[in-house]
C-alpha cells in the first residue's frame, strides 16, 4: 500500500491543485465553437472547436476526425476519462465529422482509398482542416496533434500528406489488437502518449 506523507503546510498546496483539476474537468470551462471547414474541393466539414475559457497562453490543438459523430455537447465530451486527463494540460480540443457523415457535407466512401496526386482523401482532408485551424484558431501554439479512430494501416496515409504540420499522429483504434477493448476503454491517453 502506497502512503503519501506531506508536511501540514503543504496540505493547503495539495488541496488547490487539485481543485484546479477539477475546474478544467466542468463543461462551462470551455467555449465551444462550430464551423463549416472548407476542403480544396469546396466540400465543408461539420468541426466542433472546444477552446479553454481561462487560456493564459498558446496551447496545442488535439485534433479528432471521426465517422462516429463529432462530440457536441460539453457534458457529454468532459465524461471522458481521456478529455478529463489532457484537459488540465492545456489542450484545445477538435472534432470533425468526416466527409459525408452527420453535419459534414460530401459523399461518405467507406475506407476511401488514398488519392491520386490533385484528387481527394482522409489525407487531404485533414490537412486541410489543421490549415484552416492553425490560421483560425486564436491563440493555438501551431503544434497541431491528431488522434483518429481508424486502423493503423491509414496512419501511413495520414503522416505522408500531412507531415509539415504535425507533431503526432495517432491511431486509437488498430485492426489487429488484441486489448481493442481496453484501448477503447482507456484510449490515446493511455500510458502518457500526450504527456511532454
Amino acid at each position: 500500500m502506497l502512503k503519501f506523507c506531506l508536511p501540514r503546510r503543504a496540505a493547503p498546496a495539495v488541496f488547490f491543485l487539485a481543485c484546479m483539476g477539477c475546474v478544467w474537468a466542468q463543461p462551462d470551462a470551455f467555449v465551444k465553437t462550430e464551423a463549416m471547414v472548407p476542403m480544396r474541393d469546396g466540400v465543408r466539414l461539420h468541426t466542433n472547436i472546444f477552446t479553454p475559457r481561462r487560456q493564459s497562453e498558446p496551447l496545442p490543438i488535439l485534433f479528432t476526425r471521426t465517422p462516429y459523430g463529432a462530440v457536441g455537447d460539453p457534458a457529454v465530451l468532459w465524461s471522458s476519462p481521456n478529455v478529463q486527463a489532457l484537459a488540465p494540460d492545456g489542450y484545445i480540443f477538435v472534432y470533425q465529422d468526416i466527409r459525408g457523415r452527420f453535419a459534414s457535407e460530401g459523399r461518405f466512401v467507406m475506407q476511401r482509398p488514398p488519392a491520386a496526386p490533385g484528387g481527394i482523401d482522409e489525407g487531404t482532408d485533414a490537412y486541410d482542416t489543421i490549415d484552416w485551424l492553425l490560421k483560425n484558431v486564436p491563440r493555438n501554439n501551431g503544434k497541431p496533434e491528431l488522434s483518429i479512430p481508424v486502423p493503423l494501416y491509414h496512419c501511413n496515409e495520414y503522416a505522408c500528406r500531412i507531415s509539415g504540420h504535425w507533431q503526432l499522429v495517432s491511431p486509437s483504434r488498430t485492426c489487429h489488437d488484441t486489448h481493442a477493448l481496453q484501448m477503447a476503454q482507456t484510449g490515446f491517453a493511455c500510458h502518457g502518449a500526450f504527456r511532454t
